[in-house]
């Protein structure tokens, strides 16, 4: 569709809060949606009516439902609202990048029943939907980005100051990863001088459980964080010299039932190996499936899949740190190529034109 310059199409986007990950899908995008000819305006679930007066030819639902406790008037609520934009004709999508489906009692799946078309972050949400569920509708895989001009225009960082120690960087959603991380430290542990320059970054939202399991190895030297926000998460990860991602199913025993726990891992996007491209280093992972789509072993990361392998390729990269910055430049230049905002929102303006009304 060629449009004049002065001509703008409009999209009204409903997100359940502000967070981190409306930020980080959507924020970034902003600038580079000028180019098409696009303007966005974000309502919250609760609190539409600003999306409604602006009168978009599209709705987009980001993880509409998904936030615990939604009381269920809020639900119905959202629900009714894909009708009286359907039968306006302005096209409604369903964004999901993660696996919560089950939250409030599926209701996120509830809502996709009544939406035109779906877009997941991963092959596994899409086929969990066609598969399982049987879904019938239009489901897209645009995968997650990185908006390399953000990450490579940051303000020098105070968070580590002495970038002489050979830092690792481990960050997680809750606990995910720490059951093989105490494995992994509890080796390194034993081996007090070869890793006395070494220094763990630990980021989570639960940072004192993850202190409760690792603290005790006490000849690894570490750091934790709480969650941040996106510009100072990525001035921290600048400062790291490796990023790992360990991951396993006894992780989620915690929080979410066995028979999700598979899925869960599956559907993460890998934007751990991302944001390791983008910084010119590399990244060791366990074997999930985003990950294992993406790294090419041994060329731009590790796949490592027990504790024994994660330290191999960690004693590999800290003593040789050219291989290191070779894997690092290998990585950043797929995420070039590859993963670079551009190209994701060339894949969303695609998409939201393919079925406009």
């Amino acid at each position: 569709m060629a449009l004049a310059t002065n001509q703008y199409e409009s999209v009204g986007i409903i997100t359940p809060e502000y967070n981190c990950c409306v930020q980080k899908v959507i924020e970034e995008v902003q600038p580079y949606l000028n180019k098409y000819g696009i303007n966005y305006i974000i309502g919250n679930e609760t609190e539409i009516r600003a999306v409604v007066e602006y009168s978009p030819e599209w709705i987009l639902y980001f993880r509409a439902g998904v936030k615990t406790g939604t009381p269920p008037p809020t639900l119905m609520s959202i629900d009714g609202h894909t009708f009286y934009f359907r039968n306006l004709e302005i096209p409604v999508i369903y964004y999901l990048d993660d696996a919560l489906f089950m939250a409030n009692n599926f209701a996120p799946y509830k809502i996709m029943l009544n939406c035109d078309v779906v877009v997941v972050a991963t092959d596994a949400l899409r086929d969990w939907l066609v598969e399982e569920k049987k879904y019938t509708k239009p489901v897209h895989t645009i995968k997650t980005h990185m908006a390399l001009s953000v990450f490579d225009g940051m303000s020098p960082s105070a968070y580590l100051a002495d970038r002489a120690e050979f830092n690792i960087l481990f960050t997680s959603q809750g606990r995910i990863g720490a059951t093989l991380l105490a494995q992994i430290m509890e080796i390194m542990n034993e081996q007090k001088e070869k890793y006395e320059d070494v220094r763990l970054i630990v980021v989570s939202h639960e940072v004192a459980s993850m202190r409760s399991i690792i603290n005790k190895y006490r000849n690894i030297k570490k750091r934790y964080y709480e969650f941040m926000p996106l510009l100072e998460f990525y001035q921290l990860v600048n400062l790291s010299n490796l990023i790992i991602s360990p991951g396993q199913k006894e992780d989620l025993a915690y929080m979410i039932p066995e028979e999700w726990q598979q899925i869960w891992l599956d559907a993460k996007s890998c934007l751990k190996y991302n944001l390791a491209g983008a910084s010119h280093i590399p990244i060791i992972s366990s074997p999930l499936r985003e990950y294992k789509l993406a790294i090419k072993q041994g060329e731009t990361g590790y796949i490592a899949e027990t504790a024994e392998e994660f330290v191999y390729y960690i004693d590999l990269l800290h003593d040789d740190r050219e291989l290191g910055a070779k894997i690092g430049q290998a990585a950043r230049d797929d995420v070039e190529t590859n993963w670079d905002i551009g190209v994701r929102v060339k894949e969303w303006v695609d998409m939201y034109r393919k079925y406009q009304v």
